[in-house]
């Protein structure tokens, strides 16, 4: 049996989801309404991060592991993450000056 443990929230569209295993190290399939990821599992747990393109997120999802499929339930909002600004002077702008 795998289970996922609470999920929680970091910066950018993303989470943390850990993953616990009753059969050692293993990989199983977590399938979101628009895509497949396949995660880590131990015994001890292991954590996965989970992107998104969007920052608020309801999904009804099933976590397979081996024979055993389990339905969840992923929602909550993500906090959106700074966008890349670049610096003042490029790296062209920057050799061109020496």
């Amino acid at each position: 049996m795998c289970k996922l443990s609470e999920t929680l929230t970091q910066s950018g569209a993303s989470t943390n989801v850990e993953c616990i295993s009753n059969y050692g190290e293993l990989v199983a399939q977590l399938e979101y309404p628009m895509f497949i990821r396949f995660i880590s599992c131990s015994e001890k747990g292991k954590t996965n991060i989970i992107f998104s393109s969007t920052i608020e997120v309801d999904w009804n999802c099933t976590l397979t592991c081996g024979l055993i499929s389990t339905k969840l339930q992923l929602q909550g909002q993500l906090v959106d993450e700074p966008r890349f600004s670049p610096p003042s002077l490029t790296y062209a702008q920057r050799e061109n000056r020496a």
